[in-house]
């Protein structure tokens, strides 16, 4: 009698592992090595290059990380924003492939760069430097800009 329930404990705890072995290999976690750039951040100010400032107050204008997407966003005015694929190595950040979501068409693909003036981005495919970047600022320039961010 002992040894049948034995047996039987033992058949079930095989059974569990094989369970969580087969929950756990299914999933796919996706790492990235963005460190501090992934989150929320909130454009301050664009010093435009030519000597003039834009403070972005009240204009609440976001862009946010995660794994090699960015996504722009104004939460005022209620779209669902514009996501770039993104590239940050020696330096640089590059945004580039932007799409318009539009959740009952798709993705629409961005053509006109002056779409994109208004989130500080001047080019389909644009480059910045990054000056600064840690938990709490990033500060970006790019041939004609220098944006301001605050981590939100």
């Amino acid at each position: 009698m002992k040894s049948k329930t034995y047996r039987s404990l033992g058949i079930i705890i095989c059974g569990m592992i094989a369970v969580c072995m087969t929950i756990f290999a299914s999933c796919d976690l996706h790492m990235s090595n963005n460190g501090v750039l992934d989150g929320f951040w909130q454009l301050k100010t664009i010093e435009k290059l030519n000597g003039c400032t834009q403070e972005m107050y009240p204009l609440p204008m976001y862009w946010s990380f995660e794994a090699d997407l960015m996504q722009v966003c104004n939460k005022d005015d209620h779209n669902f924003g514009i996501f770039f694929r993104f590239d940050k190595s020696n330096g640089n950040l590059r945004l580039y492939s932007p799409v318009k979501n539009e959740r009952s068409e798709g993705d629409i693909v961005i053509t006109d760069a002056s779409k994109l003036y208004r989130y500080g981005i001047f080019h389909l495919d644009e480059t910045f430097t990054i000056e600064t970047l840690n938990s709490e600022n990033m500060v970006l320039h790019s041939d004609s800009i220098r944006a301001i961010f605050r981590k939100y």
